[in-house]
């Protein structure tokens, strides 16, 4: 009977050491895994329940420590680090142009240029065009013509209260082909003046050669100037036969 009394105790007793260990294991908090979790220090391993719910932060940066919900191997789990903000003056990155600073122009330079511009146009505004005098067209061929001609004889030309006209010669040079037909090889003049009816001086104006294909209506074949009067001769217009000049009308005109 004692016997019996004192199995029933022990069995007893272990029973209750069982339940109160199994309690204590119970309550515990259990790593999920032991490989994820060696190499974490204890307060990160502390932060992993047994619900295996929650993720531990690994000590080393841009990695975090992901927890396997069916009771798995956790496994570190690495993050791309965040994109590096351009650094400025860093090489390539857009550098916005600084506007030039415009600098006020002093008065004075103003005023300075205002009356530059001003002496321009006074000094462009007396400036006198040409008076036309007189003027006249003439035509040169081989047929026969008088070599000078006087004009305003009749009615001269008053300037500062003298009279005035003129004798004009002309110096002619031509490649002779035969008694009807020739050729102008050079043209010169010969100005003369008459003052009050007396002659005050001759303007001579140099030959010039001409040349059947150089030759432009326009061109000047002389000029002369003495106050108050000035001279010119240009070519109005031409004839060209077998590689001559047959005739040539020129434009003879005096201004002041």
């Amino acid at each position: 009977m004692n016997l019996n009394l004192k199995k029933v105790g022990i069995i007893g007793s272990a029973i209750l050491v069982m339940g109160s260990l199994g309690y204590a294991f119970s309550t515990t908090p259990v790593v999920a895994s032991q490989t994820g979790a060696h190499n974490l220090r204890g307060a990160d391993v502390t932060a992993v329940t047994t619900t295996n719910t929650a993720a531990a932060v690994a000590p080393v940066t841009g990695a975090v420590l992901a927890v396997d919900p069916t009771g798995g191997e956790a496994k570190l789990a690495l993050v791309p680090p965040p994109a590096e903000l351009p650094r400025s003056g860093a090489k390539g990155s857009p550098v916005k142009p600084v506007a030039a600073s415009s600098k006020a122009v002093p008065a004075s330079s103003k005023a300075l240029t205002a009356k530059k511009v001003l002496k321009v146009q006074t000094a462009m505004a007396t400036v006198k065009k040409p008076k036309n005098l007189f003027s006249y067209v003439r035509m040169l061929n081989y047929s026969p013509h008088p070599s000078e001609e006087e004009f305003l004889r009749e009615k001269p030309l008053s300037l500062n209260g003298k009279q005035y006209h003129i004798t004009v010669a002309y110096r002619e040079n031509w490649n002779v082909v035969n008694d009807d037909e020739g050729y102008l090889k050079k043209l010169g003049f010969d100005i003369t003046v008459f003052e009050n009816g007396k002659k005050v001086r001759t303007l001579k104006l140099p030959e010039v050669s001409l040349n059947s294909s150089q030759l432009k209506k326009g061109q000047v074949l002389g000029l002369a100037e003495v106050a108050p009067y000035k001279f010119k001769v240009a070519v109005d217009s031409f004839t060209v036969q077998d590689g001559g000049i047959s005739d040539l009308t020129f434009k003879f005109v005096m201004d002041s």
